[in-house]
């Protein structure tokens, strides 16, 4: 067995070698793919798996209540136990390893594939793709491998195979534990993390459900290229259901600077605020109150229960992180939103008045770290605007200009922040005959183009402030100004 590039076959062979503790699929035996295909057929045929195996591979054999023993034990003989054939179809060859091929398949036995006597452009005029027997068996795996997520199976696939082991690893791990939960009878409406579901929300007497595919698969990551059982690589997701109800498909795309940006959040020098900032970002996890036996039904709400955290509930700005990559390409409008709101965190106060949260967390090599990984900025211009903002913070605490503070972090207009600076820069000329910065310095930091070729002064604006007020905060500036955290009523950030 060897890697193909298809994210559904290579899960299924990572899930292969992480279900047998190998490191690669060449090491696999026809012993390893014995006793996995056992313990699968042990929750396949059963009633644990239903609910999560009817939306990978429809109603088939797994999950069909009408199946008998007999036709049961031959779909494990032909389908699951697929490696053991001897392929007998004559001329045809696996279109996934070019082997020869042992079946013609649909989507019974690979998702997203149409029905098994629909001809859509198959090879050779089939109703179905030919595939060779050590793949299919792969793919039969493939649901262990991944992770159950609100009612789809959330599929990783990484460039570097390494990094698809490790999280196919993950990902097993997670499904025997819930495995054992079920057969000892613990899968309950009411289960919590203290009973096993970890990772998990009960939905009833179903196989219990991860939330927020986003969250979870950007926390997944950090865990695995922090542990650095994988180097960063290239990540691309698929949310899917099978289902005949409705198939469905959606997709999460993380470059690899994204996914090293995850990597090196966990480094020391950034690791403090990043996990504040991630941990502050957790929304409480919810479930459905359930009526008594014996009272009468009511209306179902919501209510708090465990608290949040990966495949319980969402993460925001994991969540927002991810989607600046969201359609394979940077999102300018999502990096900034990013940034204000994560990085600068702006919040409604009282009466809808912008605010910004207290500060003794904020960092700017988090800051810089971002730009660079994330958006691609050169080290030059990051230098630029920090020393930018250093010399603004330099004239508001020497001369307690709260007007500039405030016409810098809460312009909302571009004009708006010019006449601040150009304020700030007859004040200086005058008072001390000197200037604050040059035309080649604002050029420099609010023209020059950036990562996306255009240069934003809304973004840059956000940058200055992040670092104004790190630098006013720990000249300890707040502690006799802290009216500058909260806006007049008047002012809006745009």
């Amino acid at each position: 067995m060897k890697w193909t590039s298809h994210p559904l076959v290579d899960v299924g062979i990572a899930t292969l070698c992480a279900m047998a503790s190998r490191e690669r699929p060449e090491d696999l035996t026809a012993e390893d793919l014995d006793v996995i295909t056992e313990e699968l057929a042990e929750v396949y045929f059963g009633p644990i798996l239903v609910s999560y195996l009817s939306c990978v591979f429809t109603m088939n054999s797994y999950c069909n209540p009408t199946m008998g023993v007999e036709k049961q034990a031959l779909y494990k003989k032909r389908i699951l136990k697929a490696y053991q054939r001897i392929p007998d179809l004559k001329g045809f060859r696996c279109v996934f390893s070019g082997e020869p091929a042992v079946e013609i398949v649909h989507r019974g036995q690979i998702p997203m594939l149409t029905g098994k006597d629909t001809l859509n452009f198959f090879p050779a005029g089939t109703g179905g793709i030919p595939i060779a027997g050590t793949y299919l068996t792969a793919i039969q795996a493939l649901p262990m491998g991944c992770k159950r997520v609100e009612g789809r199976m959330l599929v990783a696939h990484s460039d570097v195979p390494e990094l698809t082991l490790s999280l196919a690893k993950l990902y097993v791990q997670d499904n025997r534990r819930l495995i054992a939960l079920a057969k000892a009878g613990k899968i309950a409406k009411d289960i919590g993390p203290d009973d096993g579901l970890a990772r998990e929300i009960a939905t009833g007497e179903k196989y219990p459900d991860s939330k927020s595919p986003g969250s979870l698969i950007a926390w997944d990551l950090m865990t695995v290229v922090g542990e650095a059982r994988s180097v960063p690589g290239t990540v691309n997701c698929y949310w899917l259901s099978n289902s005949g109800q409705g198939a469905s498909l959606d997709l999460f795309y993380m470059p690899s600077n994204l996914v090293r940006f995850l990597a090196l959040a966990g480094y020391a020098d950034y690791r403090e605020a990043w996990n504040r900032a991630v941990a502050q970002a957790w929304r409480s996890a919810s479930k459905e109150s359930a009526p008594q036996d014996g009272a009468p039904k009511r209306k179902k709400t919501s209510k708090p229960s465990v608290p949040g955290g990966p495949g319980r509930s969402r993460n925001d700005l994991l969540d927002d992180l991810i989607r600046i990559y969201r359609d394979g390409r940077l999102s300018r409008d999502d990096a900034r939103s990013f940034v204000r709101r994560h990085l600068l965190q702006y919040r409604r106060g009282d009466a809808g008045r912008p605010r910004l949260e207290q500060a003794e967390w904020r960092d700017w090599k988090l800051t810089q770290l971002f730009l660079k990984e994330v958006l691609g900025m050169t080290q030059e211009r990051i230098d630029r605007i920090r020393g930018f903002a250093d010399r603004l913070a330099d004239h508001i605490a020497s001369a307690n200009d709260k007007k500039l503070f405030r016409g810098v972090v809460y312009s909302s207009r571009a004009y708006e922040l010019r006449n601040a600076l150009i304020r700030a820069q007859h004040s200086e000329a005058r008072d001390h005959n000197t200037l604050l910065f040059g035309l080649a310095d604002y050029l420099d930091v609010f023209e020059s183009e950036d990562m996306v070729r255009l240069g934003d002064w809304s973004l840059t604006r956000d940058l200055i402030s992040i670092r104004l007020v790190e630098n006013l905060h720990g000249r300890r500036f707040f502690e006799k100004n802290a009216d500058l955290l909260e806006e007049s009523s008047e002012a809006q950030v745009s």
